[in-house]
């Protein structure tokens, strides 16, 4: 392909290097409600455009045919409605360490006529498995009969690999991550191990803020929203509103649950999927009142487990507010 390669790190730690055909725009992206992790190819003349997501299959359900077919049946079958093809016909693209199909869909509303610029007529669709992985793709294009079309499947079979690394059992702790704001006469510590601040947003007036935090190797996302406490006075009001006004923000919920974790009051819910794709997304809402200031604090984690509630009461009970030192 005469290919550039970029890692990427899809989820809970586990890295990628994916192949990038000269000319070619690649973009990555976590969606900011699923953190699910897309990446983007684009060919030189704007025909072709690639999107692939990934997401755990700890269960290897997709790692047969059987599985792969009876999942692409239930996440792709929207695509017939506006179709030419009336039912799926698979291929299968041969890989080195899984399993691979796809299907593809011509769009009926645009047959025989001019293709309007940004958009495409045929959606090529598949998913392909490896050991933990399910790797999804949808393929956009006019025809599948061009060098760049068969360069996006070649960059599907082969060009996307995942990067064996060593554990790092023995690393010393990692120091806590501290949030703050001007006016806030605390700063709140967060856990350090794995994670990092990736977005920081502070209002000029000092008095409000947003940061977002990722971890890797646990694959949570946290985020905190901190701001003058006008709207509640206490954490089991501010959970009560927080329930109240529902999650639009995070489209169909499931399994609407407030309950206490010590002293702090929290809301729990679900997203079971999300565009097609089941996510089954696990989200808690944690609130604190210190000193004047509410923290809105929001954790979410993609393809949860019983296993991962433990992980998130332990975040939960670890976070923490230091007074400020005053200096004359």
């Amino acid at each position: 392909m005469g290919a550039a390669e970029q890692s990427v790190t899809i989820f809970e730690g586990r890295k990628i290097v994916v192949s990038v055909p000269k000319g070619w725009k690649f973009a990555q992206a976590a969606d900011s409600r699923t953190g699910v992790q897309t990446l983007e190819w684009l060919d030189p003349a704007g025909d072709v455009q690639l999107d692939v997501s990934f997401l755990p299959d700890s269960k290897g359900r997709l790692m047969t045919r059987e599985g792969l077919e009876a999942e692409m049946k239930r996440a792709m079958a929207f695509y017939l409605e506006d179709a030419v093809e009336r039912e799926m016909k698979f291929t299968v693209l041969e890989t080195a360490d899984g399993v691979c199909e796809y299907t593809s869909f011509t769009d009926r509303r645009l047959v025989g006529k001019k293709i309007p610029e940004g958009e495409r007529a045929i959606s090529t669709t598949g998913i392909r498995s490896w050991k933990g992985v399910s790797l999804y793709f949808t393929l956009l294009s006019n025809s599948r009969d061009t060098e760049a079309f068969r360069q996006a499947l070649e960059i599907v079979r082969s060009g996307v690999n995942e990067i064996r690394t060593a554990g790092t059992a023995g690393a010393s702790a990692a120091p806590p991550i501290r949030l703050t704001l001007p006016w806030a006469p605390w700063v709140l510590t967060v856990p350090g191990e794995g994670a990092k601040v990736v977005e920081r947003k502070i209002k000029p007036d000092g008095n409000s803020g947003y940061f977002l935090l990722t971890n890797d190797g646990t694959g949570l996302n946290v985020s905190f929203f901190i701001e003058p406490a006008r709207k509640c006075q206490s954490s089991r009001e501010c959970r009560d509103m927080v329930q109240k006004a529902g999650f639009p923000a995070l489209g169909k919920v499931e399994k609407v649950t407030p309950s206490e974790i010590g002293e702090v009051s929290v809301v729990e819910c679900f997203v079971p999927e999300a565009r097609g794709v089941p996510v089954n997304q696990h989200h808690l809402f944690a609130e604190f009142v210190v000193r004047g200031y509410w923290v809105d604090m929001h954790v979410s984690k993609v393809l949860y487990t019983p296993q991962d509630r433990e992980r998130i009461e332990r975040l939960v009970k670890a976070i923490s507010f230091q007074a400020k030192e005053i200096s004359n």
